[in-house]
């Protein structure tokens, strides 16, 4: 079997557990942070098993490299369970067929997670993942040739070249696999917000329809009052019986378009912070596109509430994207997300230094149809309001004009919803 072959058979153990993810993901409606994450750590782990199983050596010692493809993926996910794992079970790996002692493994793998932990906090979002594959993939290859120096035989000028080619390949595996998995899920959240985009354009066509059916009776009572005559009975009486079935019919449709569109939830337990920080990576290439300097100011604890995913995070992304078109051309952007809990509740603080809202206007601003946006629907606010207070919670908007806005979602925590 060629190089080659090898090669693209190696990628293809990596990356197919990681294709049947996001094709899940990408066919699954309805699906929650927690089943997010179990998929998500079954294909890391199935990746790392079939490199394990069925990895083939194209070049002296790389066996043993290409068993950090997965590894890689786990912390360009920030995976720090899967981290740990695949961390635990390389250096036995290693241990067991080498023989060296190993404290040398875990050194070497403590200081990838350090180096980790660290660029973790840099704040430049887009530049941590090169800053971390690049440091990743230098040091994997020191202690590849460490290794194979202390394990082994003394190695010729012949073996030392296999060595070099053997990292300089595991290099560009790894770079190719972490930019077609990065690719694919560019697709698959492209593909899910042309979901909600159609979603979006049929509750709009629906909108325009109710607002056509309301608009014909209308304007027909309107042209029987303009032709009432008191005086003329007979015609009057004839007038106000056609009047009263254009407003049965227009009741009728309201009631309709109510029922339609009523707030139904799926509660489940989800924690608060893991479903901001997912709904911040959604947002994340629009907040650079944007240049917003946008900050995550939540612990590393987990808080647990009783909600609906999909519908909270219709709401949280509703808030930041207003906070994000509320920008003024001449500021320094800013968008700062915090979470603060009071006895039964935890609040969650959306903080911008936009242009602010006038008052008058913040007065009207959860009001359905009301929008100052030329192409804004007015119910964005409106049915994030409807959705926080079926969970039992409240949002509420303090601005000031010039300075910014700041939304404050309130939720029960889960102890204090009686544990639905």
């Amino acid at each position: 079997m060629s190089i080659f072959e090898i090669v693209i058979l190696d990628i293809i153990y990596i990356l197919f557990p990681l294709g049947i993810y996001l094709f899940y993901l990408m066919n699954v409606t309805n699906i929650n942070k927690q089943e997010n994450n179990l998929f998500l750590g079954l294909a890391i782990c199935s990746s790392y098993y079939l490199s394990i199983k069925f990895g083939k050596e194209f070049f002296y010692g790389s066996t043993f490299l290409i068993l950090n493809a997965p590894l890689a993926i786990a912390y360009l996910k920030e995976r720090n369970f899967e981290i740990f794992l695949l961390s635990i079970l390389t250096c036995v790996y290693y241990y067991v067929l080498t023989d060296i002692p190993v404290w040398f493994f875990l050194v070497e793998y403590f200081l990838y997670y350090s180096i980790y932990y660290f660029i973790k906090y840099i704040k430049k979002e887009d530049k941590k993942e090169v800053f971390f594959s690049i440091f990743f993939l230098i040091m994997k290859g020191i202690f590849s040739f460490l290794l194979v120096v202390v394990s082994g035989p003394k190695l010729g000028g012949y073996e030392l070249l296999h060595l070099l080619l053997s990292n300089i390949l595991f290099a560009l595996i790894i770079y190719l696999v972490l930019i077609i998995f990065k690719k694919s899920e560019e697709i698959v959240k492209l593909h899910i917000n042309l979901q909600e985009m159609q979603r979006e354009e049929k509750f709009r066509d629906s909108l325009f329809k109710i607002t056509h059916e309301i608009k014909n009776p209308i304007a027909v009572c309107k042209g029987y009052i303009d032709m009432f005559d008191i005086y003329n009975i007979q015609k009057s009486q004839k007038y106000i019986s056609i009047m009263k079935e254009e407003i049965s019919r227009t009741l009728t449709l309201l009631e309709d378009f109510s029922n339609c569109h009523k707030q139904t939830l799926h509660k489940d337990i989800i924690d608060l912070h893991m479903l901001l920080e997912d709904c911040s990576d959604n947002l994340k290439n629009l907040l650079i596109s944007k240049n917003i300097d946008y900050r995550l100011n939540i612990s590393e604890d987990e808080v647990f509430i009783q909600a609906d995913y999909n519908r909270l995070t219709q709401v949280i992304i509703n808030i930041i994207k207003n906070g994000i078109e509320a920008m003024d051309e001449k500021l320094d952007h800013k968008i700062t997300v915090s979470t603060e809990f009071k006895k039964d509740k935890v609040l969650v603080y959306f903080k911008d230094n936009g242009s602010g809202i006038p008052e008058d206007i913040l007065k009207q601003i959860k009001e359905p149809f009301f929008t100052t946006k030329s192409k804004g629907t007015g119910l964005g606010v409106s049915i994030s309001y409807d959705i926080v207070e079926a969970h039992g919670g409240n949002l509420e908007y303090v601005s000031k004009l010039g300075e910014g806005t700041t939304v404050i979602m309130s939720l029960p925590k889960l102890e204090e919803m009686g544990k639905i």
